[in-house]
């Protein structure tokens, strides 16, 4: 029992192995004793990346690039109602990369590249993995069109390039021909979906506006049999869809308005006439209107007159004969020139009252019409809202007949604006990484993976010789 108790574990010593790992010269050590392990993992590393390159076939990527524009070319006045803002147009731009990729387009690819009887798509030779899954009791696709369906999904991609209408197509097989005509076939395609859409939605609102216009139509007729009917029932004539007793007023209050005003010149022409011919005014003051071609000879002469008559006075004297027959001269002129105002002044009366006349007449006649307008007036109303009604009508049905023919015009055209900007081209040289490269990767990996196996087996075998000495059995 001393023994037992008297008894302690001992501590090993610390031997190479337990030093710290990251210790440069116990890691060099360890792949010291390693080295054998690390180049043969070098080996294979470059062994596996030689039988890479040479069993894995070459592929090669061919690219296209297509411009996408969500709003098309507006040609008719109506078009591109569905332009909105920016964000809208880049949304709908990105959904055309999975509309580029989509099974309606590929089938037609598919279709016309005859890829389900390419041996690289539809008639693939089954490989080994395929096989061993066929006898495990696994099915796989065996129709050559889902084949060449599923291959071709892999093969080709689409992205939209960052802040641009622009996408890039790729399509990658093993034919470098191949390749070429797929992404054109694609980006051919999806241009020819793209118009087909269009014209789809434009054919399908057309029969659907075509199928709203025999309503529209119907509720004219019936709009304006309404007005009609309610016309008639009521004794209103009208023009132009109003009574024509309230444009016969509006006439008449347009001509009283001007023989109101016809009045008025009259009376102040005739006014001033008159106090021309009183002798309180004075001759230069009658009206533009009243000077006449005889009046205007009269007063000139009359004033010529006057001033010789005023000259010979201040030469001969009064009782000069030349003076007397001046003045006679004088006095002949005025004669004159007062019987041509007194007949201006005639005809101006005549005139007047004639005006006066006529616009007595139109105020009868605006009376009488005003009070038929009144016993009207409620059937006006109704007439009025019944024409509202039926202009209204019609617009909208102008509106849908004008969007149906420009419909069917946007069908005959075409406004897309999606097109291919760069065709595509045969690829020259396989994509991937060169084999060079992939043989200095597989080096690489190989001395990787050896130098780690090579520094994990020294330090296992250093744990199992720094191992605890077991206690002494008890005697």
């Amino acid at each position: 029992m001393a023994a037992i108790q008297d008894w302690r574990p001992t501590t090993p010593r610390p031997t190479d192995g337990d030093r710290p790992a990251a210790a440069p010269a116990a890691l060099f050590a360890s792949l010291k004793r390693g080295g054998g392990l690390i180049a043969i993992c070098a080996v294979v590393g470059v062994a596996l990346a030689l039988a890479f390159v040479l069993l894995s076939s070459p592929r090669y990527t061919a690219v296209g690039r297509i411009l996408v524009d969500p709003t098309g070319r507006q040609i008719l006045g109506a078009d591109n109602a569905q332009s909105g803002a920016a964000d809208t147009s880049a949304i709908e731009a990105e959904s055309q990369t999975y509309v580029l990729t989509s099974r309606d387009v590929l089938d037609k690819v598919i279709a016309r590249e005859k890829l389900d009887e390419s041996p690289l798509f539809g008639k693939r030779p089954a490989g080994l993995g395929q096989t061993l899954l066929g006898l495990a009791g696994v099915k796989r696709a065996s129709d050559p069109r889902e084949v060449a369906l599923r291959e071709l999904e892999r093969s080709v991609t689409g992205a939209r390039a960052p802040g641009s209408f622009i996408i890039t197509v790729t399509a990658t097989t093993k034919d470098p021909a191949l390749s070429e005509r797929i992404a054109q076939s694609v980006m051919d395609v999806y241009v020819e979906e793209d118009v087909n859409a269009r014209v789809a939605v434009a054919r399908r609102a057309g029969g659907e506006l075509e199928g709203r216009l025999g309503e529209l139509r119907a509720r004219v007729r019936d709009a304006e049999q309404r007005y009609e009917t309610l016309r008639r029932e009521k004794g209103v004539v009208t023009n132009d869809g109003k009574p024509l007793v309230e444009q016969r007023l509006t006439e008449l209050s347009t001509q009283l308005s001007t023989t109101d005003s016809r009045v008025n010149e009259l009376t102040a022409a005739l006014e001033q006439m008159r106090r021309v011919q009183r002798g309180q005014a004075d001759i230069d003051s009658i009206p533009e209107s009243m000077r006449s071609g005889t009046i205007e000879t009269l007063r000139t002469r009359y004033a010529a007159q006057r001033q010789a008559d005023a000259d010979l006075g201040q030469q001969l004297g009064a009782r000069h004969p030349d003076r007397r027959a001046a003045t006679a001269r004088v006095a002949e002129a005025r004669r004159l020139f007062e019987e041509e105002i007194a007949t201006i002044i005639r005809s101006t009366t005549g005139e007047l009252d004639r005006a006066k006349g006529f616009r007595t007449s139109l105020t009868q006649r605006m009376t009488a019409l005003k009070a038929e307008v009144s016993e009207t007036n409620d059937a006006s109303l109704e007439l009025r809202d019944l024409m509202r009604d039926v202009e209204a009508n019609r617009g909208i049905y102008e509106a849908a007949l004008a969007r149906s023919r420009e419909l069917d015009e946007q069908r005959r055209l075409n406004a897309s604006n999606t097109r291919v900007i760069s065709r595509a081209a045969r690829p020259m040289e396989p994509s991937g990484p060169p084999a060079p490269l992939m043989i200095v990767a597989g080096l690489l990996l190989g001395l990787g993976v050896g130098c780690t196996l090579a520094w994990l087996r020294d330090q296992l075998r250093a744990r199992s010789v720094a191992a605890p000495e077991l206690p002494a059995r008890v005697r």
